[in-house]
């Protein structure tokens, strides 16, 4: 299973890695700091290469989250069409949670901090 992690917090990030090294399932993860640099990746693979989940935070330099989702959604649909995101942040706000669901790719609005067994559902699930 491949996933993209975007977030800009690298003890969140380290976190993340060792869950997912815990797990009894292969899981393929890249990290990226912003929503730039993992659209720039995006952009120029195959539609069979494209992550099979997005773990997306909001707040990021550069391109935030919200940017990235309307970025993402200017790919081929052939490629984004298989791939999940789940928005995994730290903004509680209700604006932030009424955003999420105007994007149907977004499956769940989860805040941090993440645990393993929330962990294990998103993987699992997929």
């Amino acid at each position: 299973m491949k996933v993209f992690v975007i977030d800009d917090d690298p003890v969140y990030k380290l976190i993340v890695q060792r869950m997912f090294n815990e797990m009894s399932e292969t899981v393929s993860a890249r990290f990226f700091n912003d929503g730039r640099k993992a659209m720039d990746v995006l952009e120029g693979w195959e539609p069979v290469a494209f992550p099979d989940i997005i773990m997306l935070d909001i707040e990021m330099p550069e391109m935030d989250g919200w940017a990235f989702m309307d970025a993402f959604r200017t790919l081929p649909a052939a490629a984004t069409a298989h791939t999940k995101i789940y928005i995994i942040t730290s903004s509680i706000a209700n604006e932030d949670v009424q955003k999420a669901g105007q994007y149907p790719e977004i499956i769940k609005y989860i805040p941090k901090p993440i645990t393993q067994e929330i962990l294990k559902g998103i993987i699992g699930r997929h």
